[in-house]
Parts: structure tokens; C-alpha cells; sequence
């Protein structure tokens, strides 16, 4: 800590040049810099320009969009909240993860809007845990909302879209995605987005994407976490070829509670087959936990029983092992026939396949015999089954499981 005597004047500190408030600032933490720069419109300015330069605050934006027909048309009404991380707590990650709001408290939740006579509204909301408290509202001026923002990396983003009325027929494929990431750009200091959470909520009109926000997605190469909602037989995600995954680990397709009504009395046939497995080999992410739609029995992919032999032959060609947390998904192959065709591509001499009783498959990496990939079918409805990859160590798995059995044992009186 810095000691100053008593004759330190104030203002002496807003001659300093610019580059030696910059260096001040560098040593400052998140938190405390976006204080001060708060407090004076100078230090604003200064924190905006050389915003690479300094400390940001992650934060979380959450896009809710109201896309409603009217008789004489209108652009769809956004609302943005973001709310900060803290990188201290032990959360942090699973936070990101899941794209979970901020959990740092200590930061108010800053709410835009569109003014009904044009421009932005800046509202500062306290929050109670998870929840806004309504009676807290502060109004920020154009010029302190944008010296806040310039302190911000946004790392993850919530889209809740909400698409009504049967006259948007012309409006199919809007520019949604690509609106809310530009605005993030526009106003935040930097975009790195790690986690992505995508809700369609009307299941009787998708939200569906341009070209300019399928490019931009696809070019998404920061991208750690993704989750869908309400996308099932839309055809962005049915080409895996869309779906970045340079850093991908987490890939969950969800059906909302919604739209399972909607999938209820039919079955719908994803085209997505074996080459999501090989891309996904080929880049080995660490830990890796994918799900396609695998609640539920509706909805079925085309990953065949050759796309299970084939990704069990790359797992086996990668140098190490690949720790794999699970690959969970629909498909039409029976347990009999992957047994045939793994017999018939020769798995079972050359790759070390065994057959574990029940409905389970197993293989071991060359380099390490204790690490082994398991293919396991939980459940069939007839026509489709469920099909799991996992690897890893069984026994620390078993290990594992007694240990928290252990925990959650009734103590003997």
C-alpha cells in the first residue's frame, strides 16, 4: 500500500499522463478499477482505449428476445442482463460451464433495453442470490454505462427466444444471433465466448438462423460449452460440419418440456452420424461430455454400428489415452448387430475387443492397458436404442462409486 502525507492534493492524480494512469491501473484488481474509473469520466476514457491492457471483469450476458407479429411489422424486442463472475471462487468454471449467471455479488446486474422512442435504457439492479430485487433500480447515463461495459469480457451468453404469430413467415430466418453478439462487441471491452446456451421456446415456430449468424457460429472458435434447446430437426445442427468444436468439451442437445409434446406421437431422424465421433477424435478434447438427445426416445441419430467400430479404432490410433467423461446417444443399431460388424471389421483379434456381460463393450489403449474405452447400450424401446462411450481407469471409477456410497450410508445406531 501506497502512504501519502496529508498535503497530497486530489487532482494532482488527473495530470498524470496518460500512459502512467495506465500502469496505475494494471496494478489494480478487477473490482477495485472498475470503482474508480466510475468515479471520473477521464479514467473512463483511458480504461476504454487501452482496454487490452488491464484487468476485465467475465461476465455473463443473458439475451431474452420477443419476436412477435405485428400488422405493421417491428423488430424483435431485446432486453440483455449481465451479471459478473467471480474467477475466485471454486464455481467459477462449472459457472462458465453451464452458463449459469454471474455469481459474484459484489457487482450489480446491469439491464439494457430499447427505449420505446429509440436508444438504450442502463438500469443497475442489486440481486438477491439468483433474483433481481426490483426495489433497487439505479439509472446509469449513457457515458458511465459505457465506461462499466469497457471493463467487461463477456464469456458466456443465454439466448431465450420467443417467436410468435403466424405472419412471419418472411421473417423464417432472422439475424438474432448475430445482432446480440455484435451489440456485445459493440459496447463490451472484449468477447471471448466460452459457453453458449441456445432456447427456441415456441415449438410451433423455431427460432431459425441466417447465413451471417450460421458463419459467425461456426467461427466460434473460443467455445468450451454448448447447450441447445428446441433445435431438434433444424438443420444448423444437424450438419456436425456447423458445430465448433476446436475447444469444444461440453456438447449437450436438449429437448425442452415444451417441444417433447411436439415429439411425442412421431420420431425425428437427425443426420447426424459418425463423422461428429471422428471430428471430435481428431482434436481429443479433454474430458469430454457430449449428449444428443439422449432423454427421451424420439428423437434418433444416424450413427450406425460401422461409426462405433470406427470411432473405437481412433480412440485406440490416438498416441495417449483419451479421458472421455461420456458420449451418450439415439441410434437404430441393435446390440447383435454391432457384434457383427465388429466382428466383421475385425475388432474383436486386432483391437482387443471384449464382450462384457450385459450390453457392454470393451477396448484398451495400447499405451496404457489400465485405461480402457467402454461402449455400453442402457435401454431399448425395440426400435432404438441408447448407446453410451466412456473411458478411463474402472477401477478409480469403481473406487469412486463405493466412496460415495460410503458417504451416503445410513450410520448404524
Amino acid at each position: 500500500m501506497v502512504m501519502m502525507d496529508e498535503s497530497f492534493d486530489s487532482t494532482t492524480f488527473d495530470t498524470l499522463p496518460n500512459e502512467l494512469v495506465v500502469s496505475v491501473f494494471s496494478q489494480l484488481s478487477s473490482r477495485d478499477l472498475l470503482s474508480v474509473i466510475r468515479a471520473n469520466r477521464r479514467f473512463r476514457r483511458i480504461a476504454s482505449v487501452h482496454a487490452r491492457n488491464l484487468n476485465l471483469v467475465p461476465v455473463h450476458c443473458h439475451a431474452s428476445v420477443l419476436d412477435v407479429d405485428e400488422p405493421r411489422g417491428s423488430e424483435p424486442f431485446i432486453s440483455y442482463i449481465f451479471t459478473a463472475f467471480d474467477k475466485a471462487t471454486n464455481e467459477y468454471s462449472r459457472s462458465v460451464r453451464d452458463c449459469f449467471i454471474g455469481n459474484d455479488l459484489h457487482y450489480k446486474a446491469i439491464l439494457v433495453q430499447s427505449q420505446r422512442f429509440g436508444g438504450l435504457s442502463f438500469t443497475a439492479m442489486r440481486r438477491n442470490g439468483k433474483e433481481l430485487e426490483l426495489g433497487s433500480q439505479e439509472k446509469y447515463d449513457e457515458v458511465t454505462a459505457l465506461g462499466i461495459f469497457s471493463r467487461m469480457c463477456v464469456v458466456a451468453v443465454r439466448f431465450d427466444v420467443q417467436k410468435q404469430g403466424k405472419r412471419m413467415m418472411h421473417r423464417i430466418q432472422d439475424d438474432i444471433f448475430v445482432n446480440v453478439l455484435n451489440f456485445c462487441e459493440k459496447f463490451c471491452g472484449q468477447v471471448r465466448i466460452k459457453s453458449l446456451h441456445l432456447t427456441s421456446r415456441n415449438p410451433r415456430f423455431h427460432w431459425e438462423w441466417s447465413p451471417a449468424s450460421v458463419h459467425r457460429f461456426k467461427n466460434l472458435n473460443s467455445l468450451e460449452s454448448l447447450t441447445t434447446e428446441g433445435f431438434a430437426g433444424l438443420g444448423m445442427f444437424n450438419d456436425a460440419t456447423l458445430i465448433p468444436i476446436v475447444n469444444l468439451s461440453y456438447l449437450h442437445l436438449r429437448i425442452t418440456h415444451g417441444h417433447r409434446e411436439e415429439f411425442a406421437n412421431r420420431t425425428t431422424w437427425l443426420p447426424i452420424d459418425g463423422s461428429l465421433l471422428l471430428r471430435l477424435a481428431s482434436l481429443a478434447p479433454h474430458q469430454l461430455e457430449v449428449d444428443l438427445y439422449s432423454i427421451g426416445f424420439c428423437v434418433i441419430t444416424a450413427i450406425s454400428a460401422k461409426d462405433m467400430c470406427t470411432f473405437m479404432r481412433a480412440w485406440r490410433s490416438l498416441v495417449q489415452p483419451w479421458k472421455i467423461r461420456s458420449i451418450n446417444f439415439n441410434s437404430t443399431t441393435t446390440i447383435s448387430e454391432f457384434r457383427t460388424v465388429a466382428h466383421q471389421m475385425g475388432l474383436f483379434l486386432k483391437d482387443a475387443l471384449i464382450d462384457v456381460p450385459y450390453c457392454k463393450f470393451r477396448t484398451h489403449h495400447p499405451s496404457d492397458p489400465n485405461h480402457v474405452l467402454d461402449l455400453i447400450c442402457f435401454a431399448s424401446t425395440g426400435t432404438m436404442n441408447q448407446w453410451s462411450f466412456k473411458s478411463g481407469y474402472p477401477e478409480f471409477r469403481g473406487c469412486r462409486q463405493r466412496s460415495m456410497r460410503q458417504k451416503i450410508a445410513p450410520v448404524p445406531h
